[in-house]
């Protein structure tokens, strides 16, 4: 695979609620292409796009439309079924400051920003080379088998969407984000390599729950050999007296994120009755009433990979990790790592962790920083095996 030597573009998907709501600030030259699209061109580096309904968390707890500030050129268009492309074009180096300055705060420890720029950069231009094989990302069915998986797949029209279905990207803060830019500044052209010489596929979540997940229990059925499963002592924050703790985690979080400091450990109460509601509105079954749940199959760090409904029209078998969270709450459970008690009409849940668990640890990331460990000790503890190098 050819890697670029030079800096590529990128082409981001900007998730709206509704018609984009785009206000121009600064220069720009407004055209319209032979496709019908309205497309916008700034003149000038001070020119910005203010976007007033950008969606973010789309289908998670945290879901909540925000206004955001977008360097770069647009595109607009809308498609035939009546669904809105609003599409922002941009050099790497600032898609990724504006990643890193949207995933955490851009107040957090430098050498974790560090870490979280080169895994961002390795992920993203992965997919602009398309080196990573991608899955379904539907339902597969037998007669009693639901097996459901949401990947990163490829979009049609942009290389990657604004939301954490891929990385999320929610403009550049014009304030507060000079440390997020020093981090990318101090890492450009870096990123993690598998032993092929391409662009790692470097995942990550929130918090692991004390150790992190493979790749198969939540994806594909394949392995990549710098995801492993092992032991996060890391994402352990009890160790911090009270103070600490707030401190900790509004330097790291932005403020939807906070409460992923208490997710290592968390419980939940699941109503059957609504089990069964969404297993009808999400795959069209009628299985009347939930009698029992338990964990068929579970990946090393004990997030379910297949969950086993038994209800009055018989068993029903629930997969990937994903699948199974958006399958027990309405805005997404937390992780798959739980143990259930029966509570009669519903489930008592105890959980950990937040997220599917593979790859980098936020919480664990942010935490080795403050230990005094470096970008390049950060990313070799959670993607073991994988080169670090500067390609342009």
């Amino acid at each position: 695979m050819n890697i670029p030597d030079t800096e590529p573009d990128i082409r981001v998907g900007l998730i709206t609620c509704g018609a984009p709501l785009l206000a121009p600030r600064g220069e720009y030259e407004i055209s319209r292409d032979a496709g019908g699209a309205v497309r916008y061109r700034a003149l000038n580096q001070r020119s910005f796009m203010r976007l007033e309904n950008l969606c973010i968390g789309k289908g998670f707890h945290w879901q909540r439309v925000i206004p955001a500030d977008f360097e770069g050129n647009f595109r607009v268009l809308r498609n035939p079924d009546g669904k809105w492309m609003t599409v922002c074009t941009l050099p790497l180096e600032r898609y990724v400051a504006s990643v890193t300055a949207s995933e955490m705060n851009p107040r957090a420890h430098i050498e974790f920003l560090k870490a979280h720029a080169v895994m961002s950069r390795s992920w993203v231009l992965g997919k602009i080379l398309v080196c990573h094989q991608h899955g379904e990302d539907g339902k597969r069915r037998a007669s009693d088998i639901v097996t459901d998986w949401e990947d990163t797949g490829d979009h049609d029209g942009f290389d990657v969407c604004s939301d954490d279905h891929c990385q999320r990207f929610q403009g550049m803060p014009h304030t507060a984000a000079t440390r997020a830019e020093e981090a990318v500044d101090e890492t450009r052209g870096i990123i993690l390599l598998d032993r092929d010489g391409n662009p790692a596929d470097a995942r990550f979540s929130k918090c692991c729950g004390g150790r992190t997940e493979l790749f198969s229990t939540c994806w594909q059925d394949r392995e990549l050999p710098y995801l492993t499963s092992h032991d996060d002592p890391w994402c352990d924050l009890s160790g911090l007296d009270a103070k600490e703790l707030d401190e900790f985690l509004c330097a790291t979080f932005r403020n939807y994120d906070k409460e992923a400091g208490a997710s290592r450990e968390w419980e939940t109460r699941v109503l059957k009755k609504d089990i069964a509601r969404r297993l009808n509105a999400k795959y069209g079954i009628d299985c009347g009433e939930v009698t029992g749940m338990e964990a068929e199959e579970r990946g090393p760090s004990g997030r379910i990979k297949r969950l086993l409904l038994h209800t009055a029209a018989g068993e029903f078998r629930i997969g990937k990790e994903l699948a199974v969270r958006r399958l027990l709450s309405d805005d997404c459970l937390r992780s798959s790592l739980f143990e259930t008690e029966d509570m009669g009409d519903s489930w008592l849940l105890h959980g950990r962790g937040w997220g599917h668990g593979v790859g980098l640890c936020q919480t664990g990331a942010a935490m080795m920083a403050r230990a005094g460990k470096n970008f390049r000790e950060i990313l070799g503890f959670y993607f073991p095996g994988a080169a670090i190098e500067r390609i342009y």
